[in-house]
């Protein structure tokens, strides 16, 4: 552990006391206080936060943001791409994560147990892919040129409409071509805004009304505009809306994991609410509009991003307005790229209300009871919604007569695909075979 990446070693991360006739295993990172830092800011957003030394990420800019409780050092955690924009380089939330299920994983093999661990996403998706836009000019040509782009890939997107949107033919053409209709909620004062719950809930409801739309999913505020701790995610709740979008880069410097993860995640609440996790998984965004202009940087970001995500298996979550792709020719290029380079990864486009429903459906398996032998694994699965092609990863004692399995969290594991219906399922699998569930 150091206090810089360049500084001297003060103590082991992760160490070991003995405990009468055990041990405890003890980090010297409270880690999940450092992941709610990273993901949330270690306080509700009342100020503009420092800006970049550079110049690249002004974030005093009188403009209440997400951003501006940043956590992370905007010289030891940022990199640069090869064109030389800065961003910020690892998911340093999902890599704790990672970290402590293998520890988890790997102390329960050596006392004889084993930890069964659902898998992300779907059987044969290693990461997923998904794009938004945000209408903010509202016109219905860029809306068009959108559509027509996109429509040769087969991706669906979804849609983050601000007042006072596009004409009533625009939505039609958007339900139609299979994308998802979101709120882009507007509190930025200079537009005649405001961070307040009515509005929030006018804007949710003028949305509904001219897109003929019996609800909504998903939410991003205009501008990143944040304020507090909670309030968003409570007004979301109350509209019945499952997902925010909102933590992301607004500047040019303070792309990539600004947030420090790509997994969509619950937030958890202030003490004022009794720290409680909110019905809402927000989904945040890696940076925005590539190839527009040099402040935003080039497209050259895709690659180190997607090898991240793919490293984490997380999402990402690429914005591009639909005005910047109808007046750019880089920026429609620069999205031609991404989206090929996503689908040639075997990265699937998914859109908010997707990988919303996926995300709540993978939460919601339990698994109440099982037992291995040295021949097979048996496993009671229950879940409230069911789950098509889900992954159980069974991690194994190093043994060498197991036939076909993966590597996870540095143990051998024995990965079964299976659909889990809703209820209780059961699952058997021969170890010595290493074929599907049955």
């Amino acid at each position: 552990m150091r206090l810089t990446p360049e500084g001297p070693a003060l103590q082991p991360v992760w160490y070991e006391a003995p405990f009468e006739k055990g041990w405890i295993d003890i980090c010297a990172v409270d880690v999940f206080k450092t992941m709610v830092f990273l993901q949330q800011g270690d306080q509700p957003v009342r100020h503009d936060g420092a800006p970049a030394p550079d110049g690249t990420a002004p974030l005093d800019d009188g403009i209440l943001k997400a951003e501006d409780t940043l956590q992370q050092d905007w010289e030891w955690d940022r990199r640069f791409t090869p064109s030389g924009g800065a961003y910020f380089a690892f998911p340093y939330s999902d890599l704790w994560r990672e970290a402590v299920v293998r520890c988890l994983v790997k102390w329960a093999l050596r006392q004889g147990y084993t930890i069964p661990v659902i898998g992300y996403w779907p059987a044969g998706v290693k990461a997923v892919a998904h794009l938004s836009h945000d209408s903010d000019l509202n016109i219905d040509a860029s809306a068009e040129t959108t559509l027509d782009l996109l429509k040769p890939f087969a991706v669906n997107s979804t849609w983050c409409m601000m007042e006072p949107g596009y004409s009533p033919h625009i939505y039609e053409r958007v339900k139609e071509a299979g994308h998802e209709l979101a709120l882009h909620y507007n509190a930025l004062e200079e537009q005649n805004g405001k961070w307040d719950r009515r509005e929030f809930r006018r804007q949710y409801h003028w949305l509904k009304e001219v897109a003929a739309l019996d609800g909504v999913t998903s939410n991003k505020n205009h501008y990143t505009r944040f304020e507090g701790w909670g309030e968003l995610f409570a007004w979301c709740e109350e509209c019945g809306i499952e997902v925010d979008q909102t933590r992301g880069p607004s500047k040019g410097g303070d792309r990539g994991f600004v947030f420090a993860t790509c997994h969509p995640y619950k937030p958890i609440a202030w003490h004022d609410e009794e720290n409680r996790i909110y019905d809402l998984l927000e989904i945040g965004f890696l940076t925005q509009d590539l190839d527009l202009s040099d402040y935003w940087g080039k497209s050259d970001i895709v690659f180190p991003l997607l090898d991240q995500v793919e490293r984490v298996e997380g999402v990402a979550h690429f914005l591009f307005h639909q005005v910047h792709i109808h007046n750019s020719e880089s920026v429609r290029k620069a999205l031609k790229t991404l989206l090929a380079e996503a689908i040639q990864r075997g990265m699937p486009w998914w859109t908010s209300q997707q990988i919303n429903r996926w995300e709540r459906a993978r939460r919601s398996v339990r698994i109440e009871k099982g037992s291995i032998s040295a021949v097979e694994a048996e496993l009671d699965v229950t879940s409230d919604t069911g789950l098509k092609r889900g992954v159980i990863h069974i991690p194994l004692e190093e043994r060498a007569e197991y036939g076909q399995v993966t590597r996870r969290w540095g143990v051998p594991c024995l990965s079964i695909v299976t659909d889990i219906a809703p209820g209780t399922t059961s699952l058997k699998m021969e170890l010595n075979q290493g074929e599907g569930a049955r």
